[in-house]
């Protein structure tokens, strides 16, 4: 079932490239364990590759970050990059924190 999800995420990414939850939902089907049994290097590229996209066109939910935070943390070791996730993560954490605010006030 990953691979016919993979193919309607891939057709939606074309029909609606600045959409981030198609490129999440995209990331998500690249992280699935049928998926990576074909080869787990690949599809962990292809994934943050999903997931870059969709911060990069404005992922509203920010599971995109979190996604890109727990891939890169776990197997590319890339300390550079993990840290500029987190940094983004926590702004976008305040962001959500001053916006829930001054909704209650």
């Amino acid at each position: 079932m990953p691979f016919y999800a993979l193919y309607y995420f891939r057709r939606a990414t074309q029909l609606r490239p600045h959409d981030a939850r198609m490129w999440c939902a995209m990331g998500q089907c690249y992280e699935n364990d049928q998926l990576q049994s074909v080869d787990k290097d690949k599809m962990e590229v292809a994934a943050i590759r999903c997931y870059r996209r969709a911060v990069q066109n404005g992922d509203r939910e920010g599971i995109a970050l979190h996604k890109l935070v727990h891939i890169v943390s776990l197997h590319l070791g890339s300390t550079w990059e993990l840290t500029i996730h987190c940094t983004r993560i926590c702004t976008y954490a305040g962001q959500v924190a001053c916006s829930s605010e001054r909704a209650g006030s």
